[in-house]
Parts: structure tokens; C-alpha cells; sequence
């Protein structure tokens, strides 16, 4: 069965024995309702090719793991699977987002060209009693990033017994043991004028905790499931995804700094270094000139001195990996 389905790609995956690439979304964004419903599903969705789009490219895949189940009360609703990118040149090769996002949601966020959003790290954090009133982001492939805070209940992030949410037209099931993300409030537009933090075409987005630090750092605590009909998201935990989808808890992709391309850059400086050198000594220069040079020279020192320590430190690491 051929059908276009729309959603966001979560984050990736790494995986070993044998090595590979994957990324996680929810079930019902790669796969028809009525696939979705059928008895063993794993067994019989395993390895379906999937085509992913966006605006760029096309990259295909298989389901290497998928889990859809709901309606359990005492049970936490997993609606989420794991695609593997079968093809070599459409594997990612760092930890950027698509800019999906506007200027104003972007400088919002608190991002700036010097920090712009990335998952690099792969990091998860488990919400817990001390870290629950942190701020929320979420970057989808329809609204882009969206800021947000997890409802609270007496003392803690609030998991909810059962909500129904509509999966797709005409579809809805109850999703139990789930946590609730609320639209950030801007007091200066009336209560029903609120951008949702979620719609049609969020699925499967993962949700962060920011963490202020310079630059921000994002910590994923779980996948985007459905909008209410109120404009929050029901939200699966992360961990409670990875051990239904049979995954380590460490397993999201992490990525670094080409050796290759730090050394060309720090190649880069020593030629602007040598170049002002050269201007230096072949012109007659006054003094306001040499200050503006000193202070350039000062500043590619340091950047220089900056680069290089990152190549050591990435070169220590391969020889450690190596070992």
C-alpha cells in the first residue's frame, strides 16, 4: 500500500553488531491505520521499506523495530518506531536540525548564528523531582520550535491515567500513563489566540529540557505523540520509548568535530596570520594601523591557540577509540 504520511524525524539512532544508523518517530507516521492494527505487528511491518522527503531529499529506510499499544490503563501507551537508513550517502553526518524554524522563534529560543540549535551530544535526561520545572522546547517539522513547560501535578510533572487524542481522521485511541507539555503563555495575546506546541505534522518530534548554559544544551526526556484538542502535547518519555523498542538508554547518535576540516581551518588561520604578516612588512604602516593590526593578530592567536587544542583533543579521542 502506497501512502504519503506526514511527521518529524526525532533523532538518531546508533546502533551496533553490525553497525548502523536509525532514526525514531511514531508508528503512526510511518505506517497506515490500518497496518498499524493488525496482530504482530512487529513481525509484520519488520524491515518494510519506508521513504522519508523533505524539502531536500529523499532518504529510505526500513522498520527495524516498531511498537503501537494503547488503551491499557495500568500499562504506558507507546505509539513509536525505529526506521534504519539503508542508504550510505543519506546517513546524517552531524547533530544539526533542518531549519524548519522562523527568525523570531529562533532569536525567541534563545539561539543566536554563534549558537544555533543542535543535538550533537545525544544526551537524555530522566524528569525527576529537582528538574521538572525546567523550560521545554520542541523543534517539529510543521511549527518549527515551540517552547513550553511539562504540567504539574502536587509536587512533580503530572502523568496522566488516560487521554484520547485524534490520531488521524476518523482515528483516536487513549493513550495512558503519558506526560502533558503546555504552550508557553504570552500574556499579550488572548487565551484562544495561543500557537499550540504541537500540530499535524509534529509527530514524533523530540521533546528537550534547555539547559542555560553558553551555548544552550538540549537533553531529550521524550517523543512528541499527539496535540489535545487544547493545543498541549501528550508526551512518551524517553526511556519508557527505548526499553519498549528494546534499546540502550545511551543509543541516541552523538557527533563530533572533523579532524580533517579542524585542521583546515586552523591551516586557514595560519595563512590570514602569515598573510598579515606579509602586508605588514611590505607596506609602510602608522601607528593607528599597527594597533588595528595587533588587535586582529591578538585575535587570531587566540582562536588559533582554540583550534588547535580541539584537533589534540580529537586526535586523543580517535586513538582512544582506536584502542
Amino acid at each position: 500500500m502506497n501512502m504519503t504520511k506526514s511527521g518529524t524525524l526525532g533523532g538518531f539512532v546508533t546502533l551496533q553488531n553490525p553497525e548502523r544508523q536509525c532514526f525514531l518517530t511514531c508508528a503512526h507516521v510511518v505506517l497506515p491505520i490500518a497496518e498499524l492494527t493488525k496482530e504482530k505487528l512487529g513481525k509484520y511491518a519488520r524491515k518494510r521499506e519506508i521513504k522519508v522527503a523533505d524539502k531536500q531529499k529523499i532518504r529510505r529506510g526500513s522498520v527495524e523495530n516498531i511498537e503501537f499499544k494503547h488503551g491499557t490503563v495500568h500499562e504506558v501507551s507507546i505509539d513509536a518506531a525505529l526506521i534504519e537508513i539503508t542508504e550510505q550517502d543519506r546517513k546524517p553526518c552531524n547533530g544539526e536540525f533542518a531549519k524548519v524554524y522562523t527568525t523570531e522563534q529562533f532569536s525567541g529560543a534563545g539561539f543566536s548564528k554563534e549558537n544555533m540549535p543542535n543535538f550533537v551530544k545525544g544526551e537524555v535526561e530522566q524528569i525527576k523531582m529537582y528538574n521538572f520545572r525546567k523550560p521545554v522546547l520542541k523543534i517539529g517539522a510543521n511549527t518549527g520550535i515551540t517552547l513550553g513547560s511539562l504540567k504539574i501535578g502536587r509536587s512533580c510533572a503530572r502523568i496522566f491515567d488516560f487521554q484520547d487524542v485524534v490520531i488521524e481522521e476518523k482515528f483516536s485511541i487513549t493513550l495512558c500513563k503519558q506526560m502533558e507539555v503546555l504552550p508557553q503563555i504570552d500574556p499579550s495575546l488572548a487565551s484562544d489566540s495561543r500557537e499550540p506546541f504541537i500540530d499535524i505534522g509534529d509527530s514524533g518530534s523530540f521533546v528537550f529540557f534547555i539547559s542555560h548554559d553558553n551555548p544552550l544544551v538540549l537533553r531529550c526526556i521524550g517523543l512528541a505523540v499527539a496535540k489535545t484538542s487544547y493545543g498541549s502535547c501528550i508526551m512518551t518519555p524517553i526511556d519508557k520509548v527505548f526499553d519498549a523498542l528494546r534499546l540502550p538508554h545511551d543509543c541516541l547518535s552523538k557527533f563530533t568535530k572533523d579532524v580533517a576540516q579542524s585542521e583546515m581551518y586552523q591551516s586557514n588561520l595560519k595563512d590570514i596570520f602569515n598573510t598579515i604578516l606579509t602586508d605588514v612588512s611590505s607596506n609602510m604602516a602608522t601607528k593607528d594601523d599597527i594597533k588595528n593590526i595587533n588587535q586582529e593578530m591578538k585575535k587570531i592567536n587566540e582562536r588559533l591557540s582554540t583550534t588547535e587544542s580541539e584537533v589534540h583533543m580529537l586526535k586523543e579521542t580517535q586513538k582512544d577509540n582506536a584502542i
